[in-house]
């Protein structure tokens, strides 16, 4: 639309996530509207749920020659990996993290605002399949609403 000689668009106030203070694209510059989180989403676990611990990669061993092998014992190739059983895995949707920074707080249509009950520096899991990603100073980050918010610490 045009408005005073320059080209707008509307959005729905609603869907917009936060701003960013000072034209900077950090994490530290946004600032989220209503009574969203942006979080920091937490690292994947490198141990399964039975705390048997991921190996670190190293290269495996070549089979050895023919002229060393033990006739009667075959050579064979290294089992499954852990990595290879949670195959899959990393397509899980992290659902928990440290809070950055936090919104204002949710606005009824009387004009009262509700404070958000969360703040910076707490730990916070969420509903899975909710919020937004972004990545923000090469790091992996969610925006959630606090509604969604299943816990915190």
């Amino acid at each position: 639309m045009d408005y005073n000689g320059e080209k707008h668009t509307f959005v729905d106030a609603d869907t917009l996530l936060g701003t960013f203070e000072g034209g900077a694209v950090t994490a530290s510059a946004f600032r989220p509207l209503r009574d969203r989180l942006l979080v920091e989403v937490a690292e994947a676990e490198t141990q399964t749920s039975t705390g048997i611990g991921e190996p670190h990669p190293h290269p495996q061993p070549d089979p050895p020659s023919p002229a060393l092998a033990c006739p009667r014992l075959p050579h064979r190739p290294p089992g499954p990996t852990l990595s290879a059983a949670l195959a899959g895995m990393e397509d899980e949707d992290d659902n928990s993290g440290a809070v950055v920074s936090v919104g204002e707080g949710r606005t009824s249509s009387s004009g009262v605002v509700s404070s958000v009950n969360v703040s910076p520096g707490q730990y916070v899991m969420w509903e899975r399949n909710t919020g937004s990603d972004a990545s923000l100073d090469g790091k992996k980050y969610k925006v959630v609403e606090e509604k969604h918010c299943i816990a915190k610490w």
